[in-house]
This record gives C-alpha cells, structure tokens and sequence, in this order.
C-alpha cells in the first residue's frame, strides 16, 4: 500500500510539473513595479511629431498633416502657395530623433520623459522648371524635453488603460531667406492622452491613444529691414497616435 502511495505521488509530481512550468511562464502584467517602457518605438500620428506633437516646429505645415513618429520620426507635405502667378509650391520635411521612456515606480505609477531634436526644411519651387526660390527658403532645428506622469488600469485579457498627464519645453531656431530672417521659437506645452494598450507577449505593447495639449508660443524674429518683433500665441491641438513599444 505505502509503495502504490508513493507511486501515485510520483506520477503526480510528475503531470504537474508541466503545470507549474506554464505558470512560471506567464509574463509581468503591464505596469508591474520596475518595468522600463521604450514608448512609442514606432508609430504613426495624426498630428505633429513626438509626445504632445512638440517636435513640429510652429508655422510648418507639418503640425497638420500625418506623421511617422517615435524613436526616429519623418513628415513630409507639399502645398500650393497663393502668391499670383506663377503658382509657387512649398514643399516641407522634418525629421526627428526622440527617444522616449517610461518607468514604474510603483505597481502601476509610471514616471517617464522624452527628450528630442529635429530639423526641419522647406523650399519654395516654380512650375514649368522654373528652378528653386531660395533653397532652402526655411530650416529650423528644434530641441524639446516633456517629462510625464501615468497610471495603469487594467482591463483584462492583456487590455490596459494607460493615461498620462504631461509637460514639455521647446527652444527652435528658425532661419529663412530671400530676405534673410532670423527667428527663436520657445513654446511650454502640456497636455493628456489616455492610452488603450494591448500587451500581446512579454516585451512588445501594441496602443492607441487620443491627446489634447495647450501650447504657449513665443517667437523672436530678426529681420535685416524690420529689425527684431516678438509675437505670442496660443495654440490648442487635438492629435492620436497608433504605436509599438518595448517592454523590459
């Protein structure tokens, strides 16, 4: 009897030991504490690069159209200028590099930043091979940092609700020509978005998420024949973005 006891429990050792070795498998749920977030690796925005859109300069065409966004980030726009005739097309390209991270500190609490630089170039082209009009009429190189705050919800079945709430500073140059102007852009921005995240496997989330900021803009332009002007603004952008990020 002893004997056919300690058999059974062998065999029942055993069965479970693929169980338990299933169980050991399952991976960290989205935002366990100590959990680092490479966010937005690659994605794509409806609206401005980077967080907040704070990596498009002010005055760019490219605030409003779709973007690549993330680690490195790309937008592209061609328009027609209204200036008689001939007609004269812009042409715009800004690309982006904006590491971005987020860190748990505690069981769903996460405290993140990102820190970017692009540079950004137009040029105005006539029809009918009429050539370049001032090239480039405009370049900007813009640095920007937007720390952050967010909180997890889960949902279930590999589903999170993700908002943050965050800041960000800018400081872009901006040089133009034909006539040559000079001009710095300082902005302070903050906004929200609220982030539905899927976390299929381990170390890659899948998320969407809509955003509204506020930005502040100042402008200081020096021009040869005008001499130096400041303008300020205020601008309300309401954007989403659908990203992949990394999960460590």
């Amino acid at each position: 009897m002893r004997r056919l006891m300690v058999s059974v429990s062998v065999v029942a050792a055993v069965c479970a030991a693929p169980a338990i070795a299933r169980a050991e498998e399952v991976f960290p749920a989205f935002g366990s504490e100590g959990q680092l977030v490479v966010s937005d690796l690659l994605g794509v925005r409806s609206s401005g690069i980077g967080y907040l859109g704070v990596m498009s300069p002010s005055g760019s065409a490219l605030g409003q159209v779709p973007v690549l966004s993330g680690l490195v980030g790309f937008a592209h726009d061609e328009s027609t200028v209204a200036q008689g005739f001939p007609s004269i097309r812009s042409v715009w390209n800004t690309v982006s590099v904006a590491p971005s991270l987020d860190v748990f500190v505690a069981r769903r609490l996460s405290i993140g930043a990102m820190v970017g630089y692009s540079y950004s170039h137009q040029t105005l082209t006539a029809p009918a091979g009429l050539g370049v009009l001032g090239a480039p009429n405009e370049t900007a190189t813009l640095f920007a940092i937007a720390p952050r705050l967010g909180y997890v919800v889960p949902l279930g079945h590999g589903l999170f609700v993700w908002p943050r709430l965050g800041g960000a500073y800018s400081y872009a140059h901006i040089e133009q020509g034909a006539p040559r102007t000079l001009s710095v852009q300082r902005a302070l921005t903050v906004g929200a978005d609220v982030g539905l995240v899927y976390q299929p496997i381990r170390n890659v989330y899948l998320s969407a998420a809509p955003e509204i900021s506020l930005s502040s803009l100042e402008v200081e332009t020096q021009q040869a024949t005008l001499g130096m002007s400041t303008e300020e603004s205020v601008r309300v952008r309401l954007a989403g973005t659908v990203a992949m990020g990394l999960v460590l």
